[in-house]
């Protein structure tokens, strides 16, 4: 983000998300970037109609963080209807799910740990044998 502006108004924007700020300092930093996720979340699901949450939210995320559309700071503050051309480059780079998801039952698998005692009954019966 080049414009100073922009990133001040994004800040300032993420400060008034944070419920509290924390005492110490690791932990005002974690809420920041927890607080600009929510941001970007609610003007990807609102500008794009998208439901939150769900995996069409966050490939809009990864296209809109990967470069995809390097003024989507101006169309963030943007009025409505006026961010049309970055949205549609975000669009058009949100990555379909390939197979789409498909819920299936998973066949029980039994864990088998590592035990000594699991390896000598193995081999107790064959060396008995031998």
């Amino acid at each position: 983000m080049s414009d100073s502006n922009l990133a001040l108004a994004l800040s300032e924007q993420t400060l008034r998300r944070l419920p509290e700020i924390p005492e110490n300092e690791a932990s005002k930093t974690a809420h920041a970037i927890i607080a600009a996720g929510e941001l970007l979340d609610d003007w990807l699901a609102t500008a794009l109609e998208l439901p939150r949450p769900s995996p069409e939210l966050t490939a809009a995320r990864a296209a809109l963080l990967s470069g995809v559309t390097p003024d989507w700071p101006t169309a963030l503050f943007a009025p409505p209807g006026a961010a049309g051309t970055a949205l549609e480059r975000l669009r058009a780079a949100i990555a379909k799910p390939v197979p789409a998801p498909s819920p299936s039952a998973m066949p029980t698998q039994r864990i088998e740990l590592f035990s000594l005692l699991g390896l000598l009954r193995r081999w107790w019966p064959t060396s008995i044998n031998a």
